[in-house]
Protein backbone atom coordinates (compact mmCIF):
# COMPACT_ATOMS: atom_id res chain seq x y z
CA UNK A 1 0.00 0.00 0.00
CA UNK A 2 1.18 3.60 -0.63
CA UNK A 3 3.09 5.48 2.08
CA UNK A 4 1.66 8.62 3.68
CA UNK A 5 4.30 10.77 1.98
CA UNK A 6 3.52 9.46 -1.50
CA UNK A 7 -0.23 9.85 -0.96
CA UNK A 8 0.34 13.45 0.12
CA UNK A 9 2.29 14.17 -3.06
CA UNK A 10 -0.45 12.61 -5.20
CA UNK A 11 -3.23 14.47 -3.39
CA UNK A 12 -1.39 17.78 -3.63
CA UNK A 13 -0.71 17.49 -7.35
CA UNK A 14 -4.08 15.85 -8.11
CA UNK A 15 -2.24 13.48 -10.46
CA UNK A 16 -4.69 10.61 -9.92
CA UNK A 17 -8.41 11.15 -9.41
CA UNK A 18 -9.00 7.88 -7.58
CA UNK A 19 -6.60 5.37 -6.10
CA UNK A 20 -6.91 2.47 -8.53
CA UNK A 21 -5.22 -0.86 -7.92
CA UNK A 22 -5.15 -4.07 -9.95
CA UNK A 23 -8.01 -5.44 -7.85
CA UNK A 24 -10.16 -2.53 -9.12
CA UNK A 25 -9.56 -3.43 -12.78
CA UNK A 26 -11.84 -6.11 -14.19
CA UNK A 27 -10.63 -8.57 -16.83
CA UNK A 28 -7.19 -8.15 -18.46
CA UNK A 29 -5.94 -11.18 -16.53
CA UNK A 30 -2.71 -11.78 -18.48
CA UNK A 31 -1.90 -8.07 -18.62
CA UNK A 32 -2.43 -7.72 -14.87
CA UNK A 33 -0.20 -10.71 -14.14
CA UNK A 34 2.61 -9.21 -16.23
CA UNK A 35 2.28 -5.77 -14.66
CA UNK A 36 2.01 -7.17 -11.11
CA UNK A 37 5.31 -8.91 -11.65
CA UNK A 38 6.84 -5.66 -12.92
CA UNK A 39 5.49 -3.67 -9.94
CA UNK A 40 7.19 -6.13 -7.59
CA UNK A 41 10.54 -5.53 -9.28
CA UNK A 42 10.07 -1.75 -9.25
CA UNK A 43 9.23 -1.72 -5.54
CA UNK A 44 12.04 -4.17 -4.70
CA UNK A 45 14.99 -3.45 -7.01
CA UNK A 46 17.19 -5.81 -4.99
CA UNK A 47 15.20 -8.74 -6.43
CA UNK A 48 16.00 -7.86 -10.04
CA UNK A 49 19.64 -7.17 -9.13
CA UNK A 50 20.14 -10.79 -8.02
CA UNK A 51 21.24 -11.67 -11.54
CA UNK A 52 22.16 -8.18 -12.68
CA UNK A 53 18.95 -7.66 -14.67
CA UNK A 54 17.22 -4.29 -14.48
CA UNK A 55 13.41 -4.12 -14.80
CA UNK A 56 12.15 -2.95 -18.22
CA UNK A 57 11.84 0.84 -18.57
CA UNK A 58 9.34 0.83 -21.43
CA UNK A 59 5.93 -0.89 -21.38
CA UNK A 60 3.58 -0.73 -24.36
CA UNK A 61 -0.11 -1.61 -24.02
CA UNK A 62 -2.17 -2.11 -27.17
CA UNK A 63 -5.72 -3.11 -27.97
CA UNK A 64 -9.12 -1.74 -28.92
CA UNK A 65 -10.48 1.32 -27.05
CA UNK A 66 -12.24 1.08 -23.70
CA UNK A 67 -10.70 -2.14 -22.37
CA UNK A 68 -8.61 -0.80 -19.49
CA UNK A 69 -5.22 0.34 -20.81
CA UNK A 70 -5.31 3.63 -18.89
CA UNK A 71 -6.65 1.93 -15.76
CA UNK A 72 -3.80 -0.58 -15.88
CA UNK A 73 -1.24 2.22 -16.12
CA UNK A 74 -2.78 4.03 -13.12
CA UNK A 75 -2.94 0.79 -11.17
CA UNK A 76 0.74 0.12 -11.87
CA UNK A 77 1.65 3.58 -10.55
CA UNK A 78 -0.35 3.07 -7.38
CA UNK A 79 0.95 -0.44 -6.77
CA UNK A 80 4.51 0.89 -7.11
CA UNK A 81 3.79 3.92 -4.90
CA UNK A 82 4.87 6.09 -7.85
CA UNK A 83 3.88 9.48 -9.21
CA UNK A 84 1.57 9.08 -12.21
CA UNK A 85 2.31 11.60 -14.95
CA UNK A 86 -0.43 11.61 -17.57
CA UNK A 87 1.15 12.88 -20.79
CA UNK A 88 -1.41 13.99 -23.37
CA UNK A 89 0.13 13.26 -26.75
CA UNK A 90 -2.31 15.64 -28.41
CA UNK A 91 -0.91 18.48 -26.27
CA UNK A 92 2.67 17.68 -27.27
CA UNK A 93 2.04 18.03 -30.99
CA UNK A 94 2.41 21.48 -32.53
CA UNK A 95 2.29 23.09 -35.97
CA UNK A 96 5.45 25.06 -35.25
CA UNK A 97 8.89 23.78 -36.23
CA UNK A 98 10.82 22.11 -33.36
CA UNK A 99 8.09 22.82 -30.81
CA UNK A 100 6.80 19.23 -30.64
CA UNK A 101 10.29 17.90 -29.87
CA UNK A 102 10.81 20.68 -27.29
CA UNK A 103 7.49 19.84 -25.60
CA UNK A 104 8.58 16.22 -25.40
CA UNK A 105 11.86 17.23 -23.75
CA UNK A 106 9.98 19.34 -21.22
CA UNK A 107 7.83 16.35 -20.22
CA UNK A 108 10.86 14.19 -19.51
CA UNK A 109 12.52 16.99 -17.55
CA UNK A 110 9.35 17.36 -15.47
CA UNK A 111 9.37 13.61 -14.81
CA UNK A 112 12.99 13.86 -13.67
CA UNK A 113 12.00 16.57 -11.14
CA UNK A 114 9.08 14.49 -9.89
CA UNK A 115 11.38 11.58 -9.01
CA UNK A 116 13.05 13.85 -6.45
CA UNK A 117 9.69 14.38 -4.75
CA UNK A 118 8.03 10.97 -4.92
CA UNK A 119 10.91 8.59 -5.64
CA UNK A 120 9.51 6.95 -8.77
CA UNK A 121 7.67 8.47 -11.74
CA UNK A 122 5.60 6.60 -14.31
CA UNK A 123 5.01 8.57 -17.50
CA UNK A 124 1.88 7.50 -19.33
CA UNK A 125 1.53 8.31 -23.05
CA UNK A 126 -2.03 7.71 -24.25
CA UNK A 127 -2.69 7.51 -28.02
CA UNK A 128 1.02 6.99 -28.49
CA UNK A 129 0.62 6.53 -32.25
CA UNK A 130 -0.11 10.26 -32.62
CA UNK A 131 3.58 11.08 -31.94
CA UNK A 132 5.28 7.75 -32.67
CA UNK A 133 3.77 6.62 -35.97
CA UNK A 134 6.09 5.22 -38.61
CA UNK A 135 8.01 7.93 -40.44
CA UNK A 136 7.23 6.16 -43.72
CA UNK A 137 3.52 7.00 -43.50
CA UNK A 138 3.83 10.64 -42.38
CA UNK A 139 3.91 13.72 -44.57
CA UNK A 140 6.14 16.15 -42.66
CA UNK A 141 9.11 13.79 -42.61
CA UNK A 142 11.79 16.20 -41.32
CA UNK A 143 9.78 17.33 -38.29
CA UNK A 144 8.55 13.82 -37.55
CA UNK A 145 12.12 12.52 -37.69
CA UNK A 146 13.05 15.00 -34.96
CA UNK A 147 10.17 13.90 -32.73
CA UNK A 148 10.92 10.19 -33.13
CA UNK A 149 14.65 10.80 -32.67
CA UNK A 150 14.02 12.80 -29.50
CA UNK A 151 11.75 10.08 -28.18
CA UNK A 152 14.32 7.40 -28.96
CA UNK A 153 17.05 9.40 -27.21
CA UNK A 154 15.06 9.72 -24.00
CA UNK A 155 13.94 6.10 -24.08
CA UNK A 156 17.57 5.03 -24.43
CA UNK A 157 18.50 7.29 -21.53
CA UNK A 158 15.98 5.71 -19.15
CA UNK A 159 18.57 3.10 -18.13
CA UNK A 160 20.60 5.81 -16.41
CA UNK A 161 17.45 7.39 -14.93
CA UNK A 162 16.59 4.60 -12.58
CA UNK A 163 13.28 5.95 -11.27
CA UNK A 164 11.52 6.90 -14.53
CA UNK A 165 9.36 4.34 -16.36
CA UNK A 166 7.42 4.92 -19.57
CA UNK A 167 4.04 3.28 -20.17
CA UNK A 168 2.44 3.94 -23.56
CA UNK A 169 -0.85 2.80 -25.03
CA UNK A 170 -2.17 2.64 -28.56
CA UNK A 171 -5.07 1.25 -30.54
CA UNK A 172 -2.88 0.94 -33.64
CA UNK A 173 0.20 -1.11 -32.90
CA UNK A 174 0.98 -1.80 -36.56
CA UNK A 175 1.62 1.85 -37.47
CA UNK A 176 4.18 2.58 -34.72
CA UNK A 177 7.72 3.31 -35.85
CA UNK A 178 9.82 0.14 -35.73
CA UNK A 179 12.76 2.01 -34.16
CA UNK A 180 10.65 2.87 -31.12
CA UNK A 181 9.12 -0.53 -30.40
CA UNK A 182 12.36 -2.48 -30.71
CA UNK A 183 13.76 -4.31 -27.64
CA UNK A 184 15.73 -2.00 -25.38
CA UNK A 185 13.15 0.77 -25.64
CA UNK A 186 9.87 -1.04 -25.14
CA UNK A 187 10.87 -4.39 -23.66
CA UNK A 188 7.33 -5.36 -22.66
CA UNK A 189 4.52 -5.24 -25.23
CA UNK A 190 1.18 -6.39 -23.80
CA UNK A 191 -2.11 -6.90 -25.58
CA UNK A 192 -5.21 -5.76 -23.69
CA UNK A 193 -8.06 -7.72 -25.34
CA UNK A 194 -11.82 -7.13 -25.07
CA UNK A 195 -13.40 -8.79 -22.02
CA UNK A 196 -14.67 -12.33 -22.32
CA UNK A 197 -17.70 -13.77 -20.51
CA UNK A 198 -15.98 -14.17 -17.12
CA UNK A 199 -14.28 -10.79 -17.45
CA UNK A 200 -17.63 -9.08 -17.99
CA UNK A 201 -19.06 -10.67 -14.85
CA UNK A 202 -16.10 -9.31 -12.90
CA UNK A 203 -16.41 -5.85 -14.49
CA UNK A 204 -20.14 -5.61 -13.71
CA UNK A 205 -19.44 -6.56 -10.09
CA UNK A 206 -16.69 -3.94 -9.76
CA UNK A 207 -18.78 -1.11 -11.19
CA UNK A 208 -21.87 -1.98 -9.17
CA UNK A 209 -19.72 -2.15 -6.06
CA UNK A 210 -18.23 1.29 -6.86
CA UNK A 211 -21.72 2.82 -6.97
CA UNK A 212 -22.61 1.07 -3.73
CA UNK A 213 -19.68 2.80 -2.04
CA UNK A 214 -20.78 6.21 -3.32
CA UNK A 215 -24.47 5.79 -2.47
CA UNK A 216 -26.00 6.85 0.86
CA UNK A 217 -28.13 3.69 0.80
CA UNK A 218 -28.06 0.30 -0.89
CA UNK A 219 -28.76 1.23 -4.53
CA UNK A 220 -28.99 -2.23 -6.06
CA UNK A 221 -31.25 -5.17 -5.42
CA UNK A 222 -29.69 -8.37 -4.12
CA UNK A 223 -31.15 -10.30 -7.06
CA UNK A 224 -28.71 -9.08 -9.72
CA UNK A 225 -27.88 -11.91 -12.11
CA UNK A 226 -24.37 -11.18 -13.38
CA UNK A 227 -24.37 -14.19 -15.71
CA UNK A 228 -27.34 -12.80 -17.66
CA UNK A 229 -25.78 -9.33 -17.80
CA UNK A 230 -22.54 -10.78 -19.17
CA UNK A 231 -24.45 -12.81 -21.77
CA UNK A 232 -26.56 -9.85 -22.89
CA UNK A 233 -23.53 -7.54 -23.21
CA UNK A 234 -21.84 -9.46 -25.99
CA UNK A 235 -19.28 -7.31 -27.80
CA UNK A 236 -19.16 -4.72 -25.02
CA UNK A 237 -15.91 -3.20 -23.81
CA UNK A 238 -15.19 -2.40 -20.19
CA UNK A 239 -16.11 1.25 -20.75
CA UNK A 240 -19.42 0.21 -22.36
CA UNK A 241 -20.30 -1.78 -19.24
CA UNK A 242 -19.35 1.15 -17.01
CA UNK A 243 -21.63 3.40 -19.05
CA UNK A 244 -24.58 1.00 -18.78
CA UNK A 245 -24.23 0.88 -14.98
CA UNK A 246 -23.90 4.67 -14.80
CA UNK A 247 -27.02 5.15 -16.92
CA UNK A 248 -28.97 2.75 -14.73
CA UNK A 249 -28.11 4.79 -11.65
CA UNK A 250 -28.76 8.09 -13.39
CA UNK A 251 -32.17 6.99 -14.72
CA UNK A 252 -33.20 5.93 -11.22
CA UNK A 253 -32.02 9.31 -9.92
CA UNK A 254 -34.12 11.13 -12.53
CA UNK A 255 -37.15 9.03 -11.61
CA UNK A 256 -36.63 9.92 -7.95
CA UNK A 257 -36.47 13.61 -8.83
CA UNK A 258 -39.74 13.36 -10.80
CA UNK A 259 -41.35 11.73 -7.77
CA UNK A 260 -40.04 14.49 -5.51
CA UNK A 261 -41.54 17.22 -7.70
CA UNK A 262 -44.82 15.42 -8.43
CA UNK A 263 -45.60 14.42 -4.84
CA UNK A 264 -44.01 17.47 -3.20
CA UNK A 265 -41.73 15.30 -1.05
CA UNK A 266 -38.86 16.45 1.11
CA UNK A 267 -35.39 15.13 0.38
CA UNK A 268 -35.49 13.07 3.60
CA UNK A 269 -38.79 11.47 2.58
CA UNK A 270 -37.45 10.74 -0.88
CA UNK A 271 -34.34 9.02 0.49
CA UNK A 272 -36.30 6.89 2.95
CA UNK A 273 -38.90 5.82 0.36
CA UNK A 274 -36.67 5.37 -2.70
CA UNK A 275 -36.49 1.89 -4.21
CA UNK A 276 -33.42 -0.07 -5.24
CA UNK A 277 -32.28 -0.60 -8.81
CA UNK A 278 -33.49 -4.02 -9.92
CA UNK A 279 -32.21 -6.36 -12.59
CA UNK A 280 -34.75 -5.17 -15.15
CA UNK A 281 -33.61 -1.55 -14.78
CA UNK A 282 -30.09 -2.52 -15.84
CA UNK A 283 -31.36 -4.71 -18.69
CA UNK A 284 -33.50 -1.83 -19.98
CA UNK A 285 -30.50 0.50 -20.08
CA UNK A 286 -28.41 -2.22 -21.69
CA UNK A 287 -30.93 -2.65 -24.51
CA UNK A 288 -31.16 1.11 -25.03
CA UNK A 289 -27.39 1.32 -25.22
CA UNK A 290 -27.33 -1.45 -27.84
CA UNK A 291 -29.82 0.48 -29.98
CA UNK A 292 -27.73 3.64 -29.73
CA UNK A 293 -24.64 1.73 -30.83
CA UNK A 294 -26.47 0.37 -33.86
CA UNK A 295 -27.61 3.88 -34.83
CA UNK A 296 -24.04 5.17 -34.54
CA UNK A 297 -22.76 2.34 -36.71
CA UNK A 298 -25.29 3.22 -39.41
CA UNK A 299 -24.02 6.82 -39.50
CA UNK A 300 -20.44 5.69 -40.08
CA UNK A 301 -19.44 5.33 -43.72
CA UNK A 302 -19.21 1.82 -45.11
CA UNK A 303 -15.56 2.37 -46.03
CA UNK A 304 -14.67 3.35 -42.46
CA UNK A 305 -16.31 0.21 -41.12
CA UNK A 306 -14.29 -1.95 -43.51
CA UNK A 307 -11.10 -0.15 -42.46
CA UNK A 308 -11.92 -0.62 -38.77
CA UNK A 309 -12.58 -4.37 -39.20
CA UNK A 310 -9.36 -4.77 -41.19
CA UNK A 311 -7.32 -3.08 -38.43
CA UNK A 312 -8.85 -5.26 -35.73
CA UNK A 313 -8.12 -8.45 -37.68
CA UNK A 314 -4.51 -7.39 -38.34
CA UNK A 315 -3.92 -6.73 -34.61
CA UNK A 316 -5.35 -10.13 -33.69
Amino acid sequence: MPTTKALAVKAKDKAIEDLIYFDNVGGCRKAKEELKKLSLFIKNPEISSLYGANPPRGILLYGSPGNGKTLLAKALANECDAYFMDVKCSDIGSMWVNETANNLRDKFETAKRMTKRSGTCIMYFDEFDSIAASRQIRYDTREDNKVVATLNTYLDGLKSRENIYVVASTNLLKILDSAIVRPGRFDIIIKVPPPDYNDKIEIFKIHLNNFRKKSIKKPFSKNINYAILAKESEGFSGSDIAEVVRRSCWQKTCNAYDALVKNNLSVEELVSNSSSIIMQDILDQLEMYKLERKKQERTVGFGELLKKNKQQKSEE
